[in-house]
């Protein structure tokens, strides 16, 4: 069995921890997250009032269609805590949390998807937030991301067998 590069736990639910570390400072890090032009380089825009409480809708380009959905902001505590919660339709819907915090080399990001339901397969979920991630980074770096279909080869056996 390939081993994980993110944690699977079931302290709390299903809970799904992704991090990435990066050679740039926080606050950049941060703005990479939250600003519209930067999160469409690796995930997809979004657009809305962004405030705790409101809801902003996020297209996500990288998905067949390019579907936009719903993302309730719970939490923003900048530079370095961003609390999501999806607002599309069961069992699709759950709480997730990007952090952000200082490391030696410049700066960390750690992907929280808790509460996730059980009829989800982590085999879909896992692979795809290691492509998200993998691509924060790459257009942090300037450089080209592998394909998704990369992760679901090398991911999608290792994190069913975890759930």
């Amino acid at each position: 069995m390939h081993e994980l590069p993110g944690t699977v736990s079931h302290d709390d639910g299903l809970t799904l921890t992704v991090t990435r570390d990066l050679s740039i400072p926080v606050e950049e890090l941060w703005s990479w997250i939250t600003e519209p032009d930067r999160t469409a380089q690796w995930y997809g825009p979004w657009s809305g009032d962004g405030r705790v409480g409101a809801t902003v809708q996020v297209t996500m380009t990288s998905e067949e269609g390019s579907p936009t959905m719903g993302m309730r902001i719970t939490e923003c505590s900048p530079p370095h805590r961003l609390g999501l919660a999806s607002e599309a339709p069961p069992p699709f819907a759950w709480p997730l949390a990007l952090q952000c915090a200082k490391s030696e080399g410049g700066s960390s990001i750690t992907l929280h998807h808790t509460q996730i339901p059980a009829e989800m397969s982590l085999g879909d979920i896992g692979p795809g937030w290691e492509f998200y991630l993998d691509h924060l980074v790459c257009a942090i770096e300037g450089r080209e991301a592998p394909p998704f279909e990369d992760y679901v080869q090398d991911l999608a056996e290792p994190y069913a067998s975890h759930a």
